[in-house]
């Protein structure tokens, strides 16, 4: 029984910073840009689009036929608190679905792929879904600060109609300290680049590849592809230098267009190459993070051509991108913030009144009334219809898409919040009108009758608590 790849969903948010900009805020050159979260996103926003790219390209039913979730990441926004119970909640997973998380490395993501790749073999799950997700913060003025981006990539495995099989792996590791952040550090910490490239980079990916091939009596020059971890391109350049790897087998270099996006980097590269390669292809991955690196074999089945433009590719990602300045990313990233006392909820975060109604909030889950066929939403808080007064409803999926009704734009706001925030009034397809904030959208472009979606953002942040909902983004 062969686990594969049965879908894959990448995502990058959409701003980006020119690299120069932010050398010449300290007196120094540099070339090249990286991707920036929006001010409302973080690693969960990231992981929930990528995953539902991942599922819809997969053709699983989340709710029956995803048996668990398992999370990479570096950024997670706790130190001690599960994320992924949200996740199920977005993909309308049921409750008994098993979650894991690995956090810490930009190895996590080659964790979570081989954790989950056992449990299927092992027959304790039949799918699983595996995402990376990272926007590592970075020290105003360091070293790291030019390099970290931001992105996710997720993938469902699964036996049954895979596009890739995972044909074997090699994990090398060591006590080796390059790259870090303590319990009470904001930022990543690093201490010496030439010791991170030579001693950690450098030696562990090296020792995993020839450990892999070695075990696998293989050589390097059967793989049509190899995809590995991208701190930056001039160590990618010296590793496959190293294992004597040609040019045509690496492909366009992620990194060089949105930065080092820690565990979600080699699930991206990884995905970058599924969009093209061709049945019989074999492909060599290998992760590298905090002294651990793993190597992946896969081979491309004759699947592959049924999954393709079926998940928005990479290349759109990168092409739909917004420039921002120092400043802006600064703000971007909480490293500033605006004077003024902060508005609160009006009840603690974890209260039963914010938890009650998740599931069906964050699932779109709506009460269609037998009588009139009105939607009602949330169901849990419409026991009856509030058009026609009847008790005959029925739940059903509200949709994220429509078009917009009206508007109106709010030019002063007290913090958190940033000015103009717009909000919408939505008809959505399937015949509800949803209200809610917007997001990535520039003002002049908002119009009476353009097409949205609505996508997870991040509301706010009271007591260490992420708030989580909806907001409508302007589909191009």
């Amino acid at each position: 029984m062969a686990v594969g790849i049965v879908g894959y969903g990448a995502y990058i948010p959409r701003y980006r910073i020119k690299i120069d900009d932010i050398a010449r805020a300290w007196g120094s050159r540099g070339r090249g840009e990286r991707s920036v979260t929006g001010t409302d996103e973080d690693a969960i926003t990231m992981a929930a689009e990528a995953s539902l790219n991942a599922v819809q390209n997969s053709g699983r039913d989340p709710e029956n036929e995803i048996d668990s979730i398992s999370f990479g990441s570096c950024s997670s926004p706790y130190i001690e608190q599960g994320t992924m119970g949200l996740m199920k909640d977005v993909l309308d997973m049921k409750p008994e679905a098993d979650t894991c998380e690995f956090l810490g490395s930009p190895r996590a993501a080659t964790a979570a792929v081989k954790a989950s790749a056992n449990a299927i073999k092992a027959g304790k799950v039949k799918n699983s879904l595996v995402i990376a997700a990272d926007c590592r913060s970075a020290e105003p003025g360091s070293d790291v600060e030019q390099t970290f981006g931001a992105g996710a990539g997720a993938m469902v495995l699964g036996t049954e109609g895979a596009i890739a099989e995972i044909e074997d792996e090699y994990s090398y590791s060591t006590a080796m300290v390059d790259r870090w952040r303590g319990s009470e550090d904001r930022f990543v910490r690093s201490y010496d680049y030439r010791y991170t490239r030579e001693f950690g980079f450098l030696n562990h990916v090296t020792a995993a590849v020839e450990g892999l091939l070695k075990k696998t009596g293989t050589t390097i020059d059967q793989f049509q592809y190899v995809v590995l971890q991208e701190p930056d391109v001039r160590m990618k350049k010296e590793a496959a230098r190293n294992l004597k790897v040609k040019k045509e087998q690496l492909t366009s270099s992620v990194v060089e267009s949105i930065g080092d996006s820690g565990a979600a980097g080699i699930l991206l590269g990884l995905i970058s190459v599924l969009e093209i390669a061709k049945p019989g292809d074999r492909i060599l991955m290998v992760s590298y993070g905090s002294g651990a690196s793993d190597a992946i074999s896969l081979k491309v089945t004759s699947e592959i051509d049924k999954k393709k433009g079926k998940t928005k590719p990479i290349d759109d990602y990168l092409k739909e991108k917004e420039y921002i300045d120092y400043v802006q990313y600064m703000k971007y990233t909480d490293q500033i913030t605006q004077a003024g006392e902060k508005v609160n909820l009006n009840v603690p975060p974890v209260s039963p009144y914010i938890r009650r109604d998740s599931r069906d909030i964050y699932a779109l889950i709506g009460a269609k009334c037998g009588k009139c066929g009105y939607i009602n939403f949330p169901p849990s808080l419409r026991q009856i219809c509030i058009r026609c007064g009847s008790l005959d409803l029925t739940p059903v999926k509200v949709g994220k898409r429509g078009k917009i009704y009206t508007y109106c734009i709010n030019y002063y706001m007290p913090p958190p919040l940033e000015a103009p925030l717009p909000m919408l009034y939505v008809d959505l397809d399937t015949g509800l009108r949803y209200q809610g904030l917007g997001t990535d959208t520039k003002i002049d472009d908002i119009k009476i009758g353009s097409p949205v979606e609505l996508v997870l953002r991040r509301v706010t942040v009271e007591r260490g608590i992420s708030i989580y909902g909806y907001k409508f983004r302007l589909l191009s």
